[in-house]
C-alpha cells in the first residue's frame, strides 16, 4: 500500500522546515547554547559536545607503531557531507594529517573512538582489534610540539599543535625523526600562514559550514 504525505506536508513546507533547522543551528551556535549531539540524527561517540562559540581548531597529527606509520585516509575514517563520523572532531577531504576540532570538551580519546580506535593512557587498540599496550619493552607515548605529554586520553588539541602518538621502544633511534616529521599544515586551515598560499577548501558538511559562517561574521 502506498503512503502519502498529509496535504499540509508539501515539498515547500518540508523545505522551509529544513531551512528553519539550519537557521536555528546557526543562531544557537552564535548564542553559545547549541548542543550538536542528536540534533541532526547522529550522536557523538562518548559525550555531548557543546558548541559554545566559534570553535574551529586545527592540529597536525601522525601515528606510528614501531616504525610503521598508521594511515587514516580510507573513507571509513573520513567525514564528509553525507557521513559525519563525529561532529566534534574529524578528518575530512582524505587528509589524515590534520584533525579538525569543533567543540571545547572533545578529547583525543573521543576523537579516536569516533574512528573505531580505543585509546587509554597505556593502550591503543586499533579497529582491527589489535591492542598495543605499554609493557616492559614498549610504551605508548604522546608528543605535542616535541614535548612528551603524560595525560594522553584527556588531551585537547590546540591550534597548530603538532601531535605524534607513538607505540614502541622509547629508545628507538628513529623516534626523533617521527616527531620532526609531523606536518605543519594546520596553519593553512587557520589562515595564520598566508604567505604559504590559499587555505584548502573544507568540505566536511554542515559542521564546517557553520564554523565558517561564524568565523566570517
Amino acid at each position: 500500500m502506498k503512503k502519502y504525505l498529509p496535504t499540509f506536508l508539501t515539498k515547500h513546507t518540508l523545505l522551509a522546515g529544513s531551512l528553519g533547522i539550519v537557521t536555528a543551528l546557526v543562531l544557537g551556535y552564535n548564542l553559545g547554547l547549541y548542543t550538536f549531539s542528536g540534533a541532526l540524527g547522529y550522536d557523538l561517540p562518548n559525550h555531548t559536545a557543546t558548541f559554545n562559540g566559534p570553535v574551529h581548531v586545527h592540529a597536525d597529527f601522525r601515528l606510528y607503531i614501531d616504525d610503521e606509520r598508521i594511515r587514516f585516509t580510507d573513507k571509513k575514517y573520513q567525514s564528509d557531507e553525507k557521513h559525519i563520523l563525529d561532529a566534534a572532531q574529524h578528518f575530512h577531504d582524505g587528509n589524515d594529517e590534520v584533525v579538525h576540532r569543533h567543540a571545547n570538551n572533545a578529547t583525543l580519546a573521543d576523537f579516536f573512538h569516533s574512528i573505531g580506535v580505543t585509546l587509554t593512557d597505556t593502550c591503543l587498540t586499533l579497529d582491527t582489534g589489535t591492542a598495543h599496550c605499554t609493557n616492559a619493552t614498549n610504551q605508548l607515548l604522546l608528543f605535542v610540539n616535541g614535548t612528551p605529554v603524560p595525560d594522553i586520553i584527556s588531551y585537547q588539541t590546540a591550534e597548530k599543535d603538532r601531535i605524534l602518538l607513538y607505540y614502541g621502544d622509547p629508545k628507538n633511534p628513529r623516534l626523533p625523526e617521527y616527531i620532526a616529521g609531523v606536518t605543519d599544515e594546520s596553519c593553512l586551515y587557520s589562515h595564520t600562514c598566508p604567505e604559504r598560499g590559499e587555505p584548502p577548501t573544507e568540505s566536511c558538511g554542515l559542521t564546517c559550514d557553520v564554523a565558517n559562517i561564524i568565523e566570517k561574521q
